[in-house]
């Protein structure tokens, strides 16, 4: 099995899981059901992309799967009114399309929910719908991050 993140996983020297799903997962229940029970729901985590609505500059978020994004936060974090990207411009900064979105993959800066940080390990999408990927939060500061708070 082999796809982009493997490769970036290894050059960032992350300590890392594939965990193989039985079929293509988009939504944290996808996940938590084609994972044969070795996902908790609680640890997984999506990664939305965020654009402002004025000029249109993106970034990454990682946030808990269950939580709410404040767009309020991360607006003023871009110094503008924030809205979720256009399935164009998700496949522009991650590489891939919505569902598999994967923080190491982005060619944006990546902010980090501080709930995320807490969590004793996560859960993320790959690049690719019928795989995911488990770490220790602790493995995302390689991305050098902002960690704040931002959910609802």
């Amino acid at each position: 099995m082999e796809f982009n993140v493997e490769e970036l996983l290894a050059r960032h020297g992350v300590a890392y899981c594939l965990i193989a799903l039985d079929d293509r997962a988009v939504t944290t229940d996808d996940v938590v059901r084609l994972s044969n029970g070795t996902v908790a729901r609680e640890e997984i985590c999506k990664t939305l992309i965020v654009c402002g609505k004025n000029h249109g500059v993106c970034v990454g978020v990682l946030m808990r799967g269950t939580d709410r994004l404040d767009f309020k936060k991360i607006g003023k974090e871009i110094g503008e009114p924030a809205r979720m990207a256009s399935g164009d411009e998700i496949v522009q900064v991650s590489g891939t399309e919505i569902g598999a979105v994967c923080p190491w993959m982005l060619s944006v800066p990546l902010y980090i929910d501080e709930h995320v940080m807490q969590l004793p390990r996560i859960n993320t999408g790959s690049g690719n719908h019928e795989y995911g990927i488990e770490f220790a939060p602790a493995e995302l500061l390689k991305l050098r991050p902002t960690v704040m708070p931002l959910a609802v």
